[in-house]
């Protein structure tokens, strides 16, 4: 006989919370599309910054999957990438790549991120 305590009765989500996870995943997707392919200044440079404010805004960073992913990424620029590529995760790679790009437009924007993170400045 297995006994439980302390388990979440299964049921409806309140709508406050299924809203803004709903709201997260939306997000989170629309910002990793911008991975799928190399940077390009001239494309994706002016669309991620809007994307990078309303983030800061309006999100704490920490919480969401998305500030957990820029986190990770945020570490492992500053790691050898081989790290990473020994994992076997070559989307860490490639992103890492993409978003070192991205900084070198906007340099600005590491700091930024970092203290939306709540991660000191490297």
């Amino acid at each position: 006989m297995l006994i439980r305590s302390g388990f979440e009765k299964l049921g409806a989500t309140p709508l406050g919370r299924w809203a803004a996870d709903r709201l997260d995943r939306r997000i989170e997707r629309y910002a990793r599309s911008f991975f799928d392919e190399p940077y390009r200044s001239d494309r994706h440079r002016e669309p991620f910054c809007r994307v990078l404010e309303a983030l800061v805004r309006e999100r704490d960073g920490g919480a969401s999957r998305l500030g957990q992913r820029l986190q990770l990424l945020l570490d492992a620029i500053d790691a050898p990438m081989a790290a990473a590529l020994e994992r076997g995760d070559h989307h860490v790679a490639r992103d890492v790549r993409w978003l070192r790009a991205f900084f070198e437009d906007e340099p600005d924007w590491r700091g930024q991120l970092a203290a939306w993170l709540r991660v000191p400045d490297r």
